[in-house]
């Protein structure tokens, strides 16, 4: 089997779709980079239409073929190995792997192709759930229908798997985080992924405004929220403990800032990026 020349160019050609930041438990088996065979029960960083990224502490050869399991929902999948990816998010080596029967609902969440609109950023991708058959999908909403299903808790929309317009609601997931207690002051040893917690959070890109003390302001989105933080990728350097201002949603409407902290920072591996973690004060003084 031939070996990828450039990797990390081939783990970038695989982004077709959106791809949440979801912790789903798996299993993979195959063969690691000394031919050897493995099974190691691991989980995802994030899930794609077309693959996944993944955690593991076995090494494999990019182009070899695995099988996961969801243990989730008991299923298994053939996928090949693209390549050990930029981004990392955990103590593990992450891969990133493409999915051999793409046409499955492997992950079970229904994640769309990238359109056109959504390359450009126009519209808020939010995990949804259809309150009568619990499909989960990525769908892109507009800010007043993201609106609506914040105030009612519910959006009326078309169920293909119902075959008929339902209910939906936010879908929630486990997203791999860090505690603000178990955040590593500056210079001491890295947490392990053991002394991190998996967090029930609503998977939502809106726009975030940042401020810090100083008054310097910079624009991103979200990756997921709770009542008690967010999280967000930033190529502003923030440091660990610092106190900062968000604004949730577009600049042109008029948001009360809300007072934070960055409670843990994860470097992103070769760029200058980092993914953050933050804590909101009111939740922490409540």
């Amino acid at each position: 089997m031939s070996v990828d020349k450039n990797p990390s160019s081939d783990v970038k050609s695989l982004r077709r779709s959106k791809r949440p930041l979801m912790r789903i438990p798996i299993e993979v088996a195959g063969h690691d980079a000394d031919g050897k065979p493995f099974t190691e029960s691991t989980f995802t960083l994030v899930v794609s239409r077309n693959g996944a990224r993944i955690a593991l502490k076995h090494s494999l050869q990019p182009g070899e073929r695995i099988i996961i399991t969801n243990s989730q929902r008991e299923e298994s999948c053939p996928f090949r190995v693209v390549g050990r990816t930029e981004d990392t998010y955990s103590d593990h080596t992450d891969w990133g792997v493409e999915c051999l029967e793409p046409n499955r609902n492997f992950w079970g969440v229904y994640i769309p192709e990238m359109t056109s609109s959504a390359a450009q950023g126009e519209g808020i991708d939010v995990l949804v759930e259809c309150g009568e058959c619990h499909s989960r999908e990525m769908a892109q909403l507009s800010m007043n229908q993201y609106r609506k299903l914040s105030t009612d808790s519910a959006l009326a929309r078309r169920c293909e798997t119902c075959g008929k317009e339902t209910n939906w609601e936010f879908g929630f997931a486990e997203v791999l985080t860090i505690d603000a207690r178990d955040a590593t002051p500056s210079g001491g040893e890295a947490s392990s992924v053991e002394d991190r917690r998996a967090t029930r959070r609503f998977v939502a890109m809106l726009p975030l405004q940042i401020r810090d003390m100083k008054g310097q302001e910079h624009t991103t989105r979200t990756e997921n929220l709770s009542k008690m933080g967010l999280c967000f990728v930033s190529n502003v350097e923030l440091q660990e403990g610092a106190e900062i201002f968000l604004a949730v949603g577009p600049a042109r409407d008029n948001k009360k800032e809300l007072p934070a902290r960055i409670a843990w920072r994860r470097p992103i591996a070769g760029s200058k990026r980092a993914l953050y973690g933050v804590r909101l004060q009111e939740s922490e003084n409540s």
